[in-house]
């Protein structure tokens, strides 16, 4: 009986010493989280002499600063002849995600295709040009997958006898003025008939300031001993609209670059299509729709959005994954199908 008691003891004494200390550690890091990310405090302008501090357990942004970070590596395209293999497993938002492994190709011009374009363009060659984000360069999807190659098989189908070359000028991380920036620096070359845009409504923020958020903010954040995880957390938590005001933003980072565009399209000669799709920010729809699409109307641009024309969902089967929103390939297919038939009467009207 006294050897049972020994025993026993040895056994509650031994879970004391390993298992207490953990739980206390658990709770402590919990605690600290908790207390860290339920205080995180802005500051704008010179009211601090660096980007990020941590005071009395308050994280402090200075958010001119931010700006004015170094922006090297920022959603550049590399030549890659003969492919890249894309991790299957990835970080997104802070949680680990597994995508099938994809394969994706630069050309010698930094646009995603598995070929070289003529400049100038032949004389029997129709061009469409896509510029975006993620959403149309094709994050997680082959090449074959994106809505630019999709699109193009599709009009070829209907066109057999038109050479049609539909080229993706997006980039990951970028907006709509960024967007203007690289078709005005890479794609006015091509001379392309048609120029399509994709639109997504985190366009209107700071995309430079977001990418600083992303590298620089979850840097500091696991320096201060928040893992990985719970500092993606605390990021997708700020509430950027609030220090990069919607009003705002939209006219300098969405509207004006339209207006630009419609000068441009005058100029070059090629017609303009703008599609949106669904919201992924905190906005009200109806005043979104109301900005974005009046805008594009009275710039003589045709304006679709893909949830009403689609019917395109943050859900299975649209997204390639329940924590990752980019689309999948039976988005995209469906986009290009779509897009495709409103294109036929403009490309009818130009091969005639």
């Amino acid at each position: 009986m006294i050897k049972k008691i020994i025993f026993l003891f040895f056994w509650l004494s031994l879970l004391t010493i390993i298992i207490v200390p953990l739980l206390i550690s658990l709770h402590n890091s919990y605690q600290e989280w908790q207390t860290f990310s339920s205080n995180v405090e802005y500051s704008e302008g010179n009211m601090i002499n660096e980007t990020f501090q941590v005071l009395c357990n308050k994280f402090i942004i200075n958010w001119e600063l931010l700006r004015k970070l170094d922006s090297s590596g920022f959603s550049e395209f590399v030549h890659s002849p003969n492919g890249w293999r894309l991790n299957s497993t990835t970080m997104y938002g802070g949680f680990i995600i597994k995508h099938p492994t994809t394969y994706e190709t630069i050309n010698e011009d930094g646009i995603r295709s598995t070929i070289n374009y003529e400049i100038p363009k032949p004389d029997s060659t129709l061009r469409i040009i896509v510029i975006g984000d993620s959403y149309v360069a094709g994050a997680s999807v082959n090449n074959n997958e994106t809505i630019s190659s999709l699109l193009e098989n599709f009009l070829k189908e209907k066109f057999p006898l038109k050479n049609i070359e539909v080229l993706n000028l997006g980039v990951n991380g970028y907006n709509t003025k960024l967007e203007l920036n690289r078709l005005i620096e890479k794609g006015i070359k091509y001379e392309p008939n048609i120029v399509l845009i994709g639109i997504v409504s985190n366009d209107y923020e700071d995309a430079k300031a977001i990418f600083h958020l992303d590298r620089y903010l979850v840097k500091k954040l696991i320096e201060n001993n928040i893992s990985e995880t719970k500092a993606w957390e605390i990021r997708l938590g700020i509430p950027v609209s609030k220090y990069l005001p919607f009003n705002k933003t939209i006219q300098e980072s969405i509207i004006k670059p339209l207006k630009e565009l419609k000068e441009i399209s005058k100029i070059q000669n090629f017609n303009v299509l703008v599609f949106s799709y669904p919201l992924v920010e905190q906005i009200p729809e109806k005043t979104y729709l109301q900005i974005i699409k009046g805008n594009v109307t009275n710039l003589g641009f045709e304006f679709f959005y893909l949830p009403e024309e689609i019917g395109f969902k943050y859900n299975s089967p649209w997204i390639i994954h329940p924590k990752d929103w980019h689309p999948s390939v039976y988005a995209n297919k469906l986009t290009a199908e779509f897009l495709g038939q409103e294109l036929l009467p403009k490309i009818e009207k130009i091969a005639n």
